[in-house]
């Protein structure tokens, strides 16, 4: 009988899983995780997604087309070239080193920002943010930032005015200055963590 035919309906199927992103690091703690230049060659794609972390080193050294990043805890990042956005939802007590072409970051708390992006980073329901200038250093970064779209000398600059001084703080209407964020005080704090970057990118080889 060609009624009873063993092909289930469509909704029987097992649907694939919306992906996030073609590449993710999902639900680690306590791990240092690199991606060097080249590891994405020949790859689907070069989108990231980091979901569930809790005190982790993530370091890019290959540029990205986007990047997205939910529920970090105590985590250091620190990234190449990302043609694209990065989206941040759910960190806390973390810092955070990016090059991007946009910054959105929602539901946030505690966390500290080296950043170079070519428009002013978004915050939106965050709280105990901090911003300094990205220094993030290694040898393939500069040609990267050329190959993809971010080798203008302007990047990072906005009127005038470094963008990472420029917050936009989504959900703070009044006159005065919102008070979800602010500049880090000094430097030496970004010096010290550029010098741990080195150490991280290039001190796990072996050898």
């Amino acid at each position: 009988n060609s009624n009873n035919d063993s092909t289930p309906p469509p909704a029987a199927v097992a649907a694939p899983a919306v992906q996030e992103a073609t590449h993710i690091f999902d639900g680690k703690t306590g791990e240092t995780l690199i991606v060097r230049a080249g590891d994405l060659v020949g790859t689907a794609g070069s989108d990231y997604f980091l979901k569930d972390l809790t005190d982790c080193t993530v370091v890019f050294m290959e540029p990205l087309s986007a990047l997205k990043i939910i529920n970090l805890t105590n985590c250091r990042v620190f990234t190449g070239p990302v043609a694209g956005s990065v989206f941040v939802r759910e960190v806390f007590g973390s810092r955070l080193h990016i090059c991007a072409r946009q910054l959105r970051i929602h539901d946030s708390k505690d966390v500290v920002w080296f950043t170079k992006t070519a428009s002013p980073p978004i915050i939106e329901d965050c709280t105990g943010m901090a911003f300094a200038g990205f220094t993030v250093t290694y040898p393939q970064l500069l040609p990267q930032m050329a190959a993809n779209g971010l080798g203008d000398a302007q990047l990072g600059w906005f009127n005038g005015v470094e963008t990472y001084k420029q917050v936009k703080d989504f959900k703070w209407h009044r006159a005065q200055a919102s008070p979800n964020w602010r500049l880090l005080p000094s430097r030496e704090d970004s010096s010290a963590t550029t010098a741990g970057t080195t150490a991280v990118c290039g001190g796990d080889g072996g050898g």
